[in-house]
Order: structure tokens, then C-alpha cells, then sequence
């Protein structure tokens, strides 16, 4: 039933942030096999697969939610994390400017571009 997929979703989430990533997986997982259209649980399965450092799923599922709302701001964040996990500096860099055009205040996204470029600056002056 398609209308579950709400629920699904709500109870991810709630297991999320709980702190109980493998349950919201898993909540995630049945809701996008009901309704796979929703950029919310796509970006809700990639934040926890980041969440248990799995950073190339993260990625996949954070790029799909994108695809589905490019302005999602969760998804571009979480996406930007993953990649400066993999060490991919500068993508990571571009999708977190590109939050900060969206929310100019985010800290979070503050501190992570502050951090990414910290990273790419030591890969490059020591590689």
C-alpha cells in the first residue's frame, strides 16, 4: 500500500534520530520500495548510511534524491559530507557553496566548507 510509505519514512526518521541508523535504514529501504519518487527518504537512507560510514551508498542515494529536488538541502549537505569522506575535495566543496546559496546562515554547512577546503588545501600542499 503506497500509503505506507509515509509512515515508513516517519518511523526512518525517528529511528534516525534516535541514533538507531541500521532500523532507519531498513524503515528507509520499505518506503522507497513503495513510493521510490520521494527525495526526502532518498536523502533520508543516504544521511543513515553515512551515518554508519557507508559513504558510496550515502552518495548514491543523496545524488538520487537530487535528481528527484536539486534545492534539497539535507541531500546536498549529507552529499557533501560523504565526498569529503571519499576525498573528492572539490565536489564536496561545490555541493556545500552551493547549500550556502540556498541558506547563507547554515553552520553546519559553514564548518563543513570550512573543513573541506582545509582538507583539499593539505592533499595539496602534502600529497
Amino acid at each position: 500500500n503506497p500509503d505506507f510509505a509515509d509512515a515508513f519514512m516517519d518511523l526512518g526518521a525517528a529511528l534516525s534520530a534516535q541514533g538507531k541508523y541500521a532500523e532507519a535504514i531498513e524503515m528507509s529501504e520499505k518506503a522507497l520500495r513503495l513510493r521510490p519518487d520521494v527525495a526526502e527518504t532518498q536523502a533520508l537512507l543516504g544521511a543513515a548510511l553515512l551515518h554508519l560510514d557507508r559513504a558510496d551508498e550515502s552518495i548514491f542515494y543523496n545524488r538520487k534524491a537530487l535528481e528527484l529536488k536539486p534545492d534539497l538541502v539535507s541531500a546536498r549537505l549529507n552529499l557533501g559530507v560523504a565526498l569529503l569522506a571519499k576525498g573528492n575535495y572539490d565536489e564536496a566543496i561545490a555541493h556545500v557553496e552551493y547549500v550556502l546559496r540556498l541558506s547563507p546562515q547554515d553552520e553546519a554547512a559553514q564548518k563543513l566548507l570550512i573543513a573541506a577546503r582545509q582538507k583539499r588545501d593539505e592533499t595539496a600542499t602534502h600529497p
